[in-house]
């Protein structure tokens, strides 16, 4: 599934402390600005793949030019779809390139598309290929490694997603912040992520509805924006659910 950002360059010419960051993604337009964290970000213009929550195809063409232009030391590629032939493209180049899986496409294939036989075949397909035109490829948990282990890729390393421990740690724990959202409930359920289709966030406001109905005093608190939100807010209509939508910081 082409997700944003698909790319990640590590471009040429670094500085002698550190990296210089390119970001490849899809937008609605093209651009090329500076972030306020130092990292360049090249947006190319890409359509919207239908009843997918606002994923886009990257055509792999403006990528490669990109890559051309830029002559990069390293890539790193998170779009399975689009640009999984960026890494013929780096082996052509003597680049090294990487990967990133962090989700199934066997799942997502059945999900949006194919029956799970077929869509179990056409992934294998898909990643063994795949797996072969890339260095390394990352998984983040063992369930994305399993449909790699399954075709018997060895080029395959397994990174879990790591967790700022200085920022999120107990020490921090706001008891005023948590009364505020819990309100009179004696459990409180959070969900921190996108409201999009493929994190399935229905399946927590069905679960607030089983103990609601089951008299438990709980309210979950959804943290996070995305396409889903209106249908998931008609879903939840009349059970103890918040949703905060994007805060920058606790409030």
């Amino acid at each position: 599934m082409a997700c944003a950002p698909p790319c990640t360059i590590w471009a040429a010419d670094t500085p002698p402390k550190g990296h210089e960051v390119v970001l490849v993604v899809p937008g609605p337009r093209r651009s090329d600005e500076m972030m306020p964290s130092g990292v360049r970000r090249i947006t190319l213009p890409a359509a919207k793949i239908p009843y997918t929550g606002g994923y886009r195809l990257v055509d792999p063409r403006r990528a490669r030019a990109v890559l051309t232009g830029l002559r990069p030391d390293r890539i790193e590629v998170s779009d399975r779809l689009t640009l999984r032939g960026l890494g013929r493209w780096a082996a052509d180049h003597g680049v090294p390139s990487v990967a990133i899986s962090h989700e199934r496409l066997d799942r997502l294939l059945h999900q949006f598309a194919l029956p799970d036989l077929a869509a179990r075949r056409v992934a294998d397909w898909a990643n063994r290929r795949m797996a072969a035109s890339y260095d390394t490829v990352v998984c983040t948990t063992g369930f994305a490694r399993a449909e790699f282990d399954r075709i018997g890729s060895r080029n395959v390393a397994q990174v879990a997603l790591g967790v700022d421990l200085a920022t999120f740690a107990p020490s921090h724990r706001d008891p005023a912040l948590r009364a505020r959202l819990a309100r009179t409930a004696e459990a409180m359920l959070v969900h921190c992520g996108r409201l999009s289709p493929e994190k399935h966030v229905e399946r927590c406001i069905d679960t607030v509805a089983e103990l609601h109905q089951s008299r438990r005093r709980v309210r979950l608190v959804l943290a996070g924006a995305g396409p889903r939100r209106a249908a998931l807010q008609r879903r939840a209509t009349g059970l103890p659910v918040t949703f905060l939508g994007v805060r920058a910081q606790a409030q």
